[in-house]
């Protein structure tokens, strides 16, 4: 089915940037110039002229969608505005060459009628324009959406101070692209999926509003991550590494990270000084795979001792190094297995001090199995250890039991 034509702009085309929204009844007060909106009650785009307010007719830059509409398999040349309340449904292959906007209210749905439990349905869509996001993507049950380029979600000037959404119980596949967040935006979808990268820029808030699973092996975090007490799970077999340079917030009752497969976390957690204590994180930790986690991914160099496959009670310690200066401790791991499921926290014992830096949080969520570790990974204490004091691995008293490591160990 082809696109529908609707009311156009001017021939150059319009920018979504200068869009002000839906008006009826009237236009808005003092627009500035090059400044656009629709009129629902004319059915037409109207635009600050030079000076003149005037309606904006026919010449096919822009195509208006102000009732519910269905498209699939095309490709659609004209910018989309989806507006009034209504519903752009699109299924299949469908190519945006241009910008698309779904204004507040509004909806672009993925729904192919074909899908059923017994019969998922696959679309694969590219917005090759910008994508501006004010309304909702919805993705319905039984849907994946292959997303085939990178793109970016933002708003455009008619924001209403209600978060824009991206939602639905079927999943959102970027394959080996890039999905940037660069607007404040809640997420509801139930998968997030692919070989590529999900980031929230700084300045912007994700906000989870309900429990999502994670299969793409990169989120980075730059703006905010407001988990509102929802879970995460990462699904057995992915491996997924969340960096964490923004903040990472949770309610008052914590949501739960569940890794059946292997997550490696860095940021938004911070060392313990108690000889009992684990590293701090917002999150509660469960299922029957392999976290590791650490304040940050960054350091180098430091006095080093190396474990190979040493296990260390809980309470434990191993080795003797002796701290440089300057020097954030920093642990590269190849291999962990626990004597029982629960979290862990390793770290460095000062002898001379007799002070403790517990920077390393684990959680095992399947008793004595040897888990493999991404050794390209530094896991970085945010504390510095005195330097030329004498330091030990240790494992807190707090740990769930005994761990075994192969690894090295820098101070």
């Amino acid at each position: 089915m082809s696109a529908p034509q609707g009311s156009g702009g001017s021939g150059g085309g319009l920018s979504p940037t200068t869009f002000l929204g839906t008006f009826s009844g009237s236009n808005p007060s003092n627009p500035a110039n090059g400044y656009w909106w629709y009129r629902v009650d004319l059915g037409q785009i109207w635009g600050n002229i030079n000076g003149t307010i005037m309606p904006i007719q026919n010449t096919g830059a822009v195509t208006i969608i102000s009732s519910n509409t269905t498209i699939a398999n095309t490709d659609v040349y004209n910018d989309i505005i989806v507006t009034n309340n209504a519903t752009l449904t699109i299924y299949g292959n469908v190519t945006f060459h241009g910008n698309v906007i779904i204004e507040n209210g509004s909806t672009l749905l993925s729904s192919n009628p074909n899908a059923s439990s017994s019969a998922p349905q696959t679309n694969n869509y590219q917005f090759l324009g910008n994508f501006y996001l004010n309304g909702t993507y919805e993705i319905a049950q039984y849907n994946t959406d292959n997303i085939l380029n990178s793109i970016t979600l933002t708003t455009i000037n008619s924001s209403s101070g209600t978060n824009p959404t991206l939602s639905g119980l079927g999943t959102l596949n970027i394959g080996s692209n890039t999905l940037t967040i660069n607007e404040n935006v809640t997420i509801t979808v139930s998968t997030i999926a692919g070989s590529g990268t999900l980031s929230v820029s700084s300045g912007y808030t994700l906000t989870q509003g309900a429990s999502i699973t994670l299969s793409i092996p990169t989120v980075n975090i730059a703006g905010t991550w407001a988990n509102a007490g929802y879970g995460i799970t990462i699904p057995s077999g992915a491996t997924v590494t969340v960096t964490v340079t923004g903040s990472f917030t949770t309610a008052s009752t914590p949501g739960t990270l569940t890794v059946n497969g292997t997550c490696y976390w860095f940021g938004a957690i911070s060392w313990n000084n108690s000889s009992s204590g684990l590293p701090s994180f917002s999150l509660s930790l469960a299922g029957s795979g392999i976290f590791v986690g650490a304040p940050s991914n960054s350091n180098s160099g430091g006095n080093s001792i190396s474990l190979s496959n040493t296990t260390l009670s809980a309470g434990g310690n191993n080795g003797t190094l002796v701290a440089n200066s300057s020097i954030y401790p920093y642990s590269i791991i190849s291999s962990l297995s626990g004597s029982a499921v629960g979290k862990y926290g390793l770290g460095i014992y000062d002898h001379n001090a007799v002070t403790y830096n517990i920077f390393v949080l684990i959680y095992i969520g399947t008793a004595n199995k040897s888990f493999s570790i991404n050794s390209k990974y530094k896991f970085v204490s945010n504390a510095v250890d005195v330097s030329g004091d004498s330091s030990y691995i240790y494992n807190s008293s707090g740990s769930a039991g005994s761990i075994t490591i192969t690894g090295t160990f820098y101070a």
